[in-house]
């Protein structure tokens, strides 16, 4: 299908659908004001405002492209589904969803050269197999000893551009000594930042073997 070139604004009218259109050098690319709109291969690029601008409710938006806009994806809307969307060499954001910007869906895609990538004032909203965006991963404690009761804190570096939630993280013992003669009161998370996980592990009853020890390890999924 040929792509459509033009150096206006696209208003989105409801229950629309737009298909390969290239929109440049105007003050924003595309508006979508009410909802329940498709944008599928469509192109925002040099727009001195946002590329996307997405106030409305419940649009979809499939293998579209930010490229060189001030803000790649500006969404003040709800429940909108982003896929396989690049934002590219953005001013500011990638992606931004304001307050009230509820229950947005971005699944794959890519972030690449924007000013920051992702900023998120609104709730609920997920993001998921993001390019460019870490918000899953797996990590490994360093030895902890369960020849001993008590707690046995740990902290490890997420490196994750967003603060994963609790609910989120799934804490598993992996076992070092091939023991079975200690019992584990609890296992929890007890802090989360923007750099760091805090856990701990406290040990009802030691195990009988001098310097027996185990690791906990720590799975993200956003």
């Amino acid at each position: 299908m040929a792509t459509t070139v033009q150096k206006y604004r696209v208003w989105c009218n409801v229950d629309s659908q737009y298909e390969y259109v290239w929109v440049e050098d105007t003050d924003a690319g595309y508006s979508d004001l009410v909802g329940k709109c498709s944008f599928v291969n469509c192109t925002a690029f040099q727009c001195t405002a946002d590329g996307f601008s997405v106030a409305g409710t419940r649009s979809s938006f499939v293998n579209c492209y930010a490229n060189q806009c001030n803000i790649g994806f500006d969404v003040t809307g709800d429940s909108n589904q982003f896929s396989s969307c690049i934002a590219d060499t953005n001013v500011a954001e990638g992606f931004r969803f304001q307050a009230g910007a509820d229950a947005n869906a971005i699944n794959g895609g890519e972030l690449a050269g924007n000013g920051s990538k992702i900023t998120d004032s609104g709730t609920g909203n997920v993001v998921r197999h993001l390019l460019g965006f870490a918000n899953e991963t797996n990590l490994v404690t360093g030895s902890l000893a369960i020849d001993s009761t008590g707690s046995k804190t740990f902290v490890i570096a997420h490196g994750l551009d967003d603060i994963p939630s609790a609910a989120n993280i799934q804490l598993t013992m992996l076992i070092q000594t091939s023991v079975t003669d200690f019992a584990v009161d609890f296992l929890r998370v007890e802090a989360i930042d923007a750099t760091n996980i805090t856990g701990r592990l406290f040990i009802g009853t030691a195990s009988g073997t001098g310097a027996a020890t185990c690791k906990v390890n720590i799975s993200i999924h956003a």
